[in-house]
């Protein structure tokens, strides 16, 4: 439909602008609400700003509505002064429940369908359609979408909200927007953050003309409150003592919710298990529900969480309370009403890459100060609030500094190669607000060359184009891709998606470990930790859509991890039909060919995650003196030289493996491929999970360079190497690259 220039008059006579009907009841609900928000009255202001300025850069504190009513203006600015274009407003945001929670809560205020004017787009899931006006966005999904469009033409408008997090993904995705405001005149852009750091945003955007807003948030006095406990000497009790917390908030404190901040849904399960444990020996205090949070939460499970269930006098009556146990999702990303009594431990996880082991461990590591500002702030939505921090105000002070940006610790393969797809070659130079370190490109480089994705000049291949059509990062589509010359390509997507999904499949709860371990050697598959995935999937997919979830129940598996993994798959297939007109195919348990191609597609694009078993006894642990693995890549950075803690890796509890091999007499295989290497948390144990056996001899077939790069930096085959290369006759060569192989074997498992 053509929009009229006078959108706010049509409002105001009750008439919808982007439907032509009337607003129904609860759009005059909503709007009074809205018309209380702190940012409300800033409306014309922020117009005024759109009309003469190319950036806005606005710094709002959470609560006060920016995420949820600003895109909303620049829709109406858009249409108002561009009414006959078909441009979108776009709104980034780090975290999928994010993304997805605000489009509903924006469709519900513009009084329209979800996926009709107001969509979202998350990474295997687009709910939008042609009428779309405005798209909320994971700001992957907007990277993604730039290699299909290096302009981002479709859109008008485009909000990056949550900068201050400072994800990589942020990052490189508002050096992609600046450098499409060089090119396009009419282009909006609002940055948005709850607590901006003016001054870097501003040098970054300041060759355009740009205009800072500052918005303060709806916020009642918080009572900060410090324990005496010192975040550096027991970092392993947190978890204890935030239930503690909780339990003593319960019985002492006046009604009001509780948001407790954890880090991941493993220890927040086990959290909320405690919590309610311990709600049951006080229930003289009041009903006390205890409710996760994390972003791989389905939508339905959010819904309790994002609206206080009863009012706060009915609370104050009842004792009813709830306990809402998060992530840092809960930090900026939405706000939660109710909460009046907030505890912090001081800590969250990142993921930290090792460019140089090729390693990715996500660690527990201190908050920054402006986290710990942020989620104090939570308890001041409703009325004055209080924050427990678990820690003192020396660690506040002296321990908790600024993040570093995500950007400087992260993997960049998925980057690099978005990059050179979209044109931009120098890498090194590209405009972003950090720099990455220079290893780390190299990495990155060096990884895209070894997959093949990258030819010598650092030119995107042809299957480096088809790689990066793939909604999977580089190594799994590389998988997926040569799986279809292995013929197992319906094998190796379920392992992708499967291995796509944010959790484990397997459920192990404290009381019922026995029976959960029983359930699972239903499914293990002696060749390792994939294609026991592929059958915990397959038999998933067997079983009747109206009885999965009570089949999961019963053989303690996470019916959410798989059901998403059925949607990646789908979309995956998808994927490979529509984008590179591949037809799927199956390899038969049967064929003698099984399991060892599906094991080579997979080692096919992570060659790099090899590791071999280490039985000297010389471990800087006793379970490591039982032996221990030692990454190829490792030993590749250290010319053969180990070092005698951080080269040393065990493999993972979760992992079927982890007993030992029948195949090997029930001790540890030789090689293994694995899918991550993490530390535990506070310690200096490192662990290898998602563990497969392989074949070293495969790397001939599938990665000949690698191996070689493996063999020459072994110094005691150089001779062997050498007489290899001078022996005239096809037969002494074949024999000495059995020499080789022999010697190759030996050296690294004995």
């Amino acid at each position: 439909m053509d929009y009229p220039s006078g959108i706010e008059p049509m409002i105001r006579n009750g008439t919808n602008p982007y439907t032509g009907n009337p607003f129904r009841d609860k759009y005059w609900k909503h709007y009074a609400k809205r018309t209380r928000l702190p940012i409300w009255k800033r409306k014309n202001e922020f117009f005024d700003a759109m009309d003469q300025h190319k950036c806005i850069l606005l710094e709002a504190e959470t609560g006060s509505g920016k995420t949820t009513q600003v895109p909303q203006w620049c829709v109406e600015w858009w249409k108002t002064r561009h009414p006959h274009t078909k441009n979108l407003v776009c709104c980034t945001q780090p975290r999928r429940l994010a993304t997805v929670s605000v489009a509903q809560r924006v469709a519900i205020e513009m009084d329209v369908e979800l996926g009709s004017i107001v969509g979202y787009s998350i990474r295997f899931e687009d709910v939008s359609n042609h009428d779309t006006l405005l798209k909320y966005c994971t700001d992957g999904v907007l990277l993604a979408e730039s290699s299909r469009d290096e302009m981002l033409s479709m859109y008008g408008v485009i909000l990056l909200d949550e900068v201050h997090e400072r994800t990589m993904i942020t990052d490189v995705v508002m050096g992609l927007v600046k450098r499409i405001m060089r090119y396009r005149p009419e282009l909006r852009v609002v940055v948005m953050s709850a607590s901006l750091q003016t001054g870097t945003f501003v040098q970054y955007f300041s060759e355009f003309d740009y205009l800072t807003m500052k918005i303060s948030g709806r916020t009642f006095p918080v009572e900060i409150k410090h324990s005496d406990w010192d975040l550096t000497s027991e970092p392993n009790e947190y978890i204890s003592k935030a239930v503690e917390k909780a339990i003593s908030i319960h019985r002492r404190e006046a009604h009001g919710d509780i948001l407790l901040f954890l880090c991941g849904q493993d220890e927040i399960e086990r959290a909320c298990e405690m919590l309610e444990e311990e709600a049951k020996k006080c229930r003289e205090s009041g009903q006390l529900d205890v409710l996760p949070l994390y972003g791989s939460m389905q939508l339905e499970q959010q819904r309790k969480l994002l609206e206080a269930e009863q009012n706060q006098l009915t609370n104050a009556i009842t004792g009813y309370r709830r306990c809402i146990v998060a992530t840092n999702v809960a930090e900026t990303s939405m706000t939660i009403d109710g909460v009046v009594y907030v505890i912090d431990p001081g800590f969250c996880k990142r993921n930290i890459y090792n460019a140089s082991s090729k390693i990715e461990s996500l660690l527990v590591q201190h908050i920054s100060r402006a986290s710990a500002v942020q989620r104090a702030g939570r308890a001041g939505r409703t009325r004055p609030g209080k924050c427990f921090r678990l820690y003192t105000e020396h660690c506040y002070e002296k321990i908790m500094k600024e993040i570093m940006p995500e950007i400087k610790h992260s993997n960049l393969d998925s980057v690099v190669l978005r990059l050179k797809k979209i044109g931009i070659n120098d890498i090194y130079n590209f405009d972003l607000i950090d720099a990455p370190p220079l290893e780390q490109i190299q990495s990155a480089i060096r990884m895209l060359k070894d997959i093949g994705a990258l030819d010598v000049s650092d030119e995107v291949t042809a299957l480096g184009e088809q790689i990066n059509s793939l909604p999977v990062d580089p190594p799994l589509a590389r998988m997926m891709l040569e799986s279809v010359k292995l013929h197992c390509s319906e094998e190796v997507i379920s392992i992708c998606a499967m291995l796509s999904a944010p959790n484990s499949c397997f459920l192990r709860p404290r009381k019922k470990q026995i029976q959960a371990d029983q359930a699972k050697a239903n499914f293990i598959d002696d060749a390792g930790d994939h294609l026991t995935l592929l059958r915990v999937f397959n038999a998933f997919s067997a079983t009747n859509d109206s009885s999965k979830e009570e089949w999961c129940y019963a053989n303690f598996l996470n019916f959410r991890t798989l059901q998403y993994a059925g949607d990646v798959r789908n979309q995956l297939a998808n994927a490979m039909f529509q984008r590179l007109n591949i037809q799927l195919e199956s390899l038969k348990p049967t064929s003698p060919l099984y399991p060892h191609n599906i094991l080579k597609a997979l080692l096919a694009a992570s060659f790099m995650k090899l590791a071999y078993f280490h039985s000297s006894g010389i471990g800087h642990t006793p379970q490591a003196r039982k032996g221990y693995y030692v990454t190829v890549e490792s030993q590749l950075n250290r010319n053969g030289k180990q070092n005698a803690v951080t080269d040393q890796y065990m493999l993972h509890g979760s992992s079927v493996l982890y007993k030992g091999n029948k195949q090997y007499s029930n001790q540890k295989p030789p090689w293994v491929l694995f899918n991550e290497a993490v530390q535990r948390d506070h310690s200096d144990r490192r662990f290898l999970q998602t563990v497969s056996i392989v074949r070293p001899e495969w790397l001939a077939e599938l990665a000949p360079h690698y191996r070689i790069k493996i063999l020459v930096s072994a110094p005691e085959v150089d001779k062997l190497i050498k007489k290899a290369a001078i022996t005239e006759s096809y037969g002494g060569e074949n024999e000495i690259n059995e020499q080789i192989e022999r010697y190759f074997g030996r050296n690294l498992l004995d």
